[in-house]
């Protein structure tokens, strides 16, 4: 089955921030996010060979849950400037990868993730966030990687493994936090109800609709607790479930993966100092620069050069020696008889005798044959 990686952006690069150690461009850009980020998707890209890749991002525009209740995510601390930095930087990187960036004007990347978990049947979506909302999205299809510490540590929650890892089916993890709340978004949930409470009432119920039908067979103080947060309970439902129905127009095409990565992010890479990530294989091998090549029939004319040059390499291969230095090739032809042109070997001798001479710094190829 073909399959489709769909990253939290948001999530992931706040992972990778507080994960890696603090480092900056030579310019005083932070970018240990991104560095931890991109190492996140080049792992991903290795282990999973993907098809198919998309990342989504939260915008600064309040989310119908914002609008439905003020209190939503009121708790969270604002964004560190220099994590702040790195969110536009990340997104001009994964443009020039030709990654496809998905967000929408009032809603979450979750509902973007949601949305498009369940489009595209006959392909396997792989979740990667450090946010739990998603495990309700785990399905047959549906695979969430939850990122336990830093990014590197993964959690997979499959349809297979989710009741035995977390107690419930993945639908109900929405009626979980419809009691017990959720602090991370704060949610309300029902006071007084705790995780133990919300596991018991849920393992015995199935399902807060079905709990509100049964309050008669609740004991008294559970039961009043219950009535006194039925509206609070209803409002926690809605803001934890994720919306699968984005009017999102997006094709399969248009998450399609290109490797290697074009010229463009090559230089990103460059400029944001990402050496060793350049080095990854993920990119098309360098092709070297044009040399200028030049064929030599007189020797003295290149001894001002020799006597110049700080560095030079040099090699014999079959009938001709070969000179770099000052940005160009000499060629030397050899000959074996005065019948043919060329030089002598021993010829070469008064422009070997000055490179070999005094603080330079050679390369050579089997020196022992000259």
């Amino acid at each position: 089955m073909e399959k489709l990686i769909l990253i939290d952006g948001n999530s992931l690069l706040n992972r990778a921030y507080y994960a890696m150690g603090t480092f900056t461009t030579k310019d005083g850009l932070p970018t240990n996010g991104i560095f931890g980020f991109v190492k996140l998707v080049f792992k991903i890209l290795e282990d999973e060979k993907p098809e198919y890749f998309a990342v989504t991002f939260d915008l600064h525009a309040p989310t119908f849950r914002h609008k439905m209740y003020d209190g939503y995510k009121a708790t969270r601390k604002p964004m560190p400037e220099e994590l702040r930095q790195q969110v536009p930087v990340l997104k001009d990187l994964l443009r020039a990868m030709k990654i496809c960036i998905l967000e929408k004007e009032g809603y979450e990347a979750d509902d973007l993730i949601g949305t498009v978990s369940r489009k595209f049947p006959g392909v396997h979506k792989y979740i990667y966030t450090g946010d739990r909302d998603a495990y309700q999205l785990v399905r047959e299809d549906v695979t969430v990687c939850f990122t336990r510490r830093g990014v590197t540590d993964i959690d997979l929650l499959t349809a297979e493994n989710f009741r035995e890892k977390e107690g419930i089916e993945p639908w109900q993890v929405v009626e979980l936090k419809a009691l017990q709340g959720d602090s991370a978004d704060n949610i309300p949930g029902i006071k007084g109800v705790g995780e133990k409470s919300a596991f018991e009432l849920l393992n015995q119920y199935g399902s807060v609709e079905k709990l509100y039908a049964n309050l008669d067979a609740l004991p008294k103080n559970m039961r009043a607790k219950l009535e006194a947060g039925r509206e609070s309970a209803e409002l926690s439902h809605t803001l934890a479930t994720i919306d699968t129905a984005v009017p999102l127009e997006l094709s399969l095409g248009d998450c399609k993966l290109t490797l290697p990565f074009p010229e463009e992010a090559r230089a990103f890479f460059a400029r944001l100092e990402f050496r060793s990530l350049i080095d990854s294989g993920f990119f098309p091998a360098e092709r070297p620069a044009a040399v200028e090549v030049e064929i030599c029939t007189r020797i003295e004319d290149l001894l001002p050069l020799a006597e110049r040059v700080k560095e030079f390499a040099f090699c014999v291969e079959k009938d001709e020696a070969h000179l770099y230095c000052g940005g160009k090739e000499y060629i030397f032809p050899l000959r074996e008889n005065f019948l043919t042109n060329g030089f002598f070997f021993e010829e070469l001798k008064p422009i070997l005798a000055v490179l070999f001479t005094g603080d330079r710094h050679a390369l050579v190829s089997d020196v022992k044959a000259m």
